[in-house]
């Protein structure tokens, strides 16, 4: 289930009940958009601070999707966080790991259809992908192979050298 999206929905749904607005853009001045961006803000920075307390990993999903990027020396593919720019702009900054999970052979490369390739999870990001990390102590960029059977020991194991 895309998590992300559908809080942001129902934040924007609450703001516009309360104030009685069809639509945020029913609101004078881009007040709607503001309101819907600032409690979709408090709510995310109350469940990280919940989730700090109790010592828990907050997780956020969201479908990927794919972005033309226009450069000066051409345009390419980008597999990127699909939430709309608003809740985007909300939920990037707060999580240590951003993780994409694609395809890839050797190099990362079409990580979204490379069906063939390994199933693959994108720990860092590339031209091609968004995700990174902010933790210092991992060091992996791509976990490939990626187990069907174990996926999570799997990962606890790359990324911090041991099984949890």
């Amino acid at each position: 289930m895309d998590v992300v999206v559908t809080a942001y929905e129902l934040c924007m749904r609450f703001v516009c009940d309360k104030n009685g607005w069809n639509h945020p853009a029913d609101a004078p001045h881009g007040k709607g958009w503001s309101a819907v961006r600032r409690e979709f803000l408090q709510c995310m920075q109350k469940l990280t601070h919940i989730t700090q307390k109790m010592g828990a990993t907050l997780i956020a999903i969201d479908h990927s999707k794919e972005e033309t990027i226009e450069t000066s020396t051409g345009n390419f593919g980008k597999v990127t966080c699909a939430m709309p720019g608003q809740a985007r702009s909300v939920i990037l900054p707060i999580p240590d790991h951003i993780w994409f999970l694609g395809y890839a052979e050797k190099e990362p490369g079409d990580a979204l259809k490379n069906t063939t390739s390994h199933r693959a999870l994108f720990v860092s990001g590339s031209s091609t992908v968004e995700a990174g990390c902010r933790d210092p102590k991992v060091r992996t960029k791509v976990i490939m192979p990626l187990s069907k059977k174990d996926p999570y020991n799997q990962i606890v194991k790359e990324l911090y050298g041991a099984n949890e």
